[in-house]
């Protein structure tokens, strides 16, 4: 499997690309050996996000009835709550991915790992096989993942 963001796939070579021209080959995928493989699966991560393409808010991901934290001091605001992420950056940059990820010869599983954030669970079956509903799973957090 391949991760883009650990390194520098994502952040030198391939999301320049994709975020600058809009359109890109996934040139740097997959290795002569992938190519082989019948699937290949590519997660990409949320991370070493340039600035100008960090969402202007911050998305609530909370269960209904339940309610954000207040921003601290130098976090982006809370967005409102009728924002589903549909017009988001961050759902801008992983259909930029998954639409050079169909351009290619070969079936990619492609999965996204935002940690659940820009209303990802509105619009992320229009874009990827597979996506993160939530951040990662910790001691504090199990009791939101079995309601």
């Amino acid at each position: 499997m391949r991760e883009l963001c650990r390194g520098h796939l994502a952040t030198k070579t391939l999301m320049p690309k994709l975020l600058q021209n809009g359109e890109s080959t996934v040139s740097p995928l997959p290795s002569p050996q992938e190519r082989r493989l019948t699937v290949i699966d590519l997660k990409y991560d949320d991370c070493n996000v340039p600035g100008e393409w960090q969402d202007d808010c911050n998305f609530c991901n909370l269960p209904p009835n339940s309610t954000c934290n207040p921003p601290r001091a130098g976090e982006r605001p809370l967005c409102k709550k009728e924002d589903d992420g549909s017009s988001s950056k961050t759902r801008t940059r992983y259909a930029r991915m998954g639409d050079a990820l169909k351009k290619q010869s070969h079936p990619i599983l492609y999965a996204m790992c935002n940690g659940g954030k820009a209303g990802i669970q509105n619009w992320g079956e229009s874009v990827a096989h597979s996506w993160r509903s939530t951040d990662d799973i910790q001691s504090k957090t199990w009791p939101l993942q079995t309601q």
